[in-house]
């Protein structure tokens, strides 16, 4: 899971840095979304898993938009 959605983010961070866009924020919340869906991976949350996986990929969408 995390191989198809790091290099976007590498990706979108690397493009916002060139931009100068400012996506501290929305750059955090991946990070956090993502230690969340391990632990939940790691304690079996299966329901709460998928939750935080889609929540990782609006989150993606989020910083994409930024640059339209």
């Amino acid at each position: 899971n995390l191989q198809e959605s790091l290099p976007a983010f590498l990706a979108l961070v690397t493009l916002g840095i060139i931009l100068e866009e400012n996506l501290v924020t929305l750059g955090y919340s991946w990070i956090g979304l993502r230690i969340a869906y391990l632990l939940s991976y790691s304690y079996g949350i299966e329901k709460i898993r998928s939750y935080i996986w889609i929540a990782s990929v609006v989150v993606l969408v989020l910083m994409a938009l930024r640059f339209i």
